[in-house]
């Protein structure tokens, strides 16, 4: 099932963005922008956290209305053979 991450999920993208695109490359898929991405956690009714990929700043000042980047992420489950 697909999922917007939360600030501390995107935050942890940010972290380990060289290693994710690398793995995101390797199955195909499209590599993290720079630029600001919303998170599914809210900071009032007016605006969500977010974190931007140009600098690593997280921030909640964005109205919802505003043109940012959103990434669905999917959720699996890795076990030893």
């Amino acid at each position: 099932d697909l999922y917007i991450p939360t600030v501390g999920q995107l935050a942890a993208m940010f972290l380990f963005r060289k290693e994710l695109n690398k793995a995101l490359a390797m199955v195909g898929g499209t590599p993290m922008k720079e630029g600001v991405y919303w998170s599914s956690s809210e900071s009032n009714a007016w605006s969500s956290w977010n974190v931007n990929f140009d600098s690593g700043l997280v921030s909640n000042c964005l109205y919802k209305y505003y043109d940012n980047y959103v990434r669905p992420c999917t959720a699996f489950e890795l076990k030893e053979k």
